[in-house]
């Protein structure tokens, strides 16, 4: 089974993102400060949208997608945000 290029996967990650965040309470301030990451973990690349902070520790995970490399299936895996009422 051949791999899927970590760019159309990223693609397929941001488009679960804009889905799953429209239910979620956003801020303005949170918005300006995110930065995002891939995670390699196995056959998965977990797609992660943070707050930096100076220390690693410190940061604030937003929202981590999980892709599998083989199969393009992704699902969120969490989300550090209070949901729409």
């Amino acid at each position: 089974m051949r791999k899927i290029p970590l760019n159309a996967l990223e693609q397929k990650a941001k488009e679960i993102s804009k889905k799953t965040l429209g239910d979620y309470i956003l801020p303005d301030e949170t918005l300006s400060q995110l930065a995002s990451g891939v995670i390699i973990d196995g056959d998965d690349r977990v797609f992660v949208l943070f707050i930096p902070k100076e220390l690693a520790k410190d940061t604030v995970d937003i929202l981590r997608i999980r892709m599998n490399i083989y199969s393009g299936d992704g699902f969120v895996e969490y989300v550090g945000l209070e949901r729409k009422k």
